[in-house]
């Protein structure tokens, strides 16, 4: 009788060990990689943005975007870059793409408004401020 307690009691924590995550499955393998060179890939950016090295920042966070093209994160910051570098269409286009993905975000519409701005579409800019203020 012990014997079975001790058997059932040693599935029990076998089965308890497993998870729901299949070992090796694509899912895991395939997800994995990516998100950890999307990280290393946008703090790496980040990192070289602080320091001031700009167009080396730029170019590491284009590169985050084709790793993961829906974070509205890297969207905003290649605008920014962009918007600070004068090319005005570019920076709408992608501050753009980053509302598409999260329409909540105030920093977004603040520098939508300030591109606008600098475009001369002051209604634009407004609407843009307004959304702020939601």
């Amino acid at each position: 009788m012990a014997n079975r307690i001790l058997i059932f009691a040693l599935f029990l924590f076998l089965v308890a060990c497993s998870g729901g995550k299949k070992i090796g499955s694509k899912d895991s393998v395939a997800k994995k990689p990516s998100a950890e060179l999307f990280q290393r890939t946008f703090f790496e950016a980040q990192k070289q943005k602080a320091i001031g090295n700009a167009d080396k920042a730029y170019a590491l966070f284009q590169d985050a975007i084709q790793i993961d093209p829906n974070n509205d994160a890297v969207y905003y910051e290649l605008a920014l870059h962009e918007f600070e570098t004068k090319n005005i269409a570019s920076a709408k286009s992608n501050i753009e793409s980053a509302i598409d993905i999260d329409k909540k975000n105030h920093w977004y519409y603040l520098l939508l408004a300030n591109i606008e701005i600098e475009s001369g579409d002051l209604d634009a800019a407004a609407k843009a401020f307004k959304k702020t203020a939601e």
